[in-house]
Formats: structure tokens, sequence, C-alpha cells
């Protein structure tokens, strides 16, 4: 899909300036659904910088209890990992969420005003089958894995509970831009007649 200019800025498709407005992109477009997706911005990237710092932390621990202190730390290195397991799948999220994942455009550019939408849809129908898939299998993942890890307290299941969450994330952030290409499809059939 084509990357907008950003998350939270209005979509040229949902009838801003110029356009036909529709009780459906008023509502869209309230002070409460704006407010709500900047709070729900902030618990997102707050999660990401803290699993980082976290990462950081935890990482320059196991460093300097095995190297400085010769006495090392078990748990670190896959604390560590299991960290960064989370913080990738929330970050696939984001970039979802915010249109940002790498994107091979060339088929895109080429493509016609009326073609655009329909290679949208596209995309967007490939990204909810993959959203669809990790709810699915993450979910009997880590419902399967009650193992335990070198980490106390922290079970396979935990870690492997990101899968699920993350993908409800992405379905959610896919059906926002499933509206976006329907209505980029209506505007690009008004636009031919």
């Amino acid at each position: 899909m084509k990357r907008h200019p950003g998350a939270d800025d209005a979509h040229p498709q949902s009838g801003g300036a110029g356009g036909d407005t529709t009780d459906e992109d008023d509502f869209a477009n309230t002070a409460t659904i704006r407010v709500g997706t900047r709070w729900w911005t902030r618990i997102e990237e707050s999660i990401l910088g803290a699993l980082l710092v976290l990462i950081l932390v935890i990482a320059s621990a196991g460093v300097l209890s095995r190297y400085v202190l010769s006495a090392p730390l078990p748990w670190t290195e896959p604390l560590a990992r299991y960290l960064l397991i989370w913080l990738t799948m929330l970050g696939a999220a984001v970039l979802v969420k915010h249109r940002a994942h790498i994107q091979i455009t060339f088929v895109y550019d080429m493509a016609s005003v009326r073609v655009k939408p329909w290679i949208d849809l596209f995309v967007v129908l490939v990204q909810m089958a993959v959203a669809v898939y990790m709810i699915v299998f993450g979910t009997a993942l880590a419902l399967s894995t009650p193992a335990t890890t070198a980490v106390p307290f922290v079970t396979l299941s935990l870690v492997y509970a990101i899968v699920p969450v993350a993908g409800l994330l992405i379905a959610a952030y896919t059906v926002r831009d499933g509206f976006d290409a329907v209505r980029a499809m209506k505007t690009s059939k008004g636009r031919a007649s």
C-alpha cells in the first residue's frame, strides 16, 4: 500500500478539504477519536521505548556480571532475547499502523489511478490473512507451550503471547487500511465517470 503522510494525518480519501463528507467521516474526525488515537500511540511508543531500554540494561548487566564481576547471571541473555521478540512483534504492529513497512512500489507506481485502489485492497487482504494467521496459530502456540525457561517466572507461553496480541493490533490497523482502500476505490470510480 502506498505510504500516506502519517497515521494521524487526515487522509484525502476520508472526505477532507474540498470533498463531500458523510456522517461516518464526521464521526471518524471527532476530537474524541483523535485524542484516543494519540493516547494509544503514546502507549505503544512508551512500551516500545521501555522494552528497548530494558534490553539495553539487561544486556549491559549480563556483560558486566560476566566480564567485570566474573559471576555471570544466567537469566540475562534469555530475558533480553525474549524482550527482543516482544519488541519486534509490537514494532511490526506499529509499522503497520504508520504504513511504514518496506514496500516494493515498482508495479504500484506504474499502475493507473483506477488500478491503485485494487492493489491497495489486495495488500489489505494479504495483510489481514497474515494477522489472522498470527492470531490463530499464535494463540495455539502460546497455550500449548507451558515450558519454563532459564528466566525465573517466565514461561514460553508468556513469551509467545505477544504473537496473537501483535496479530490483533495488525488486524485492527488493517481494517482501517481496508476502509481507506474502499474509499479510494469509490473516489477513483467517481473520477472515471
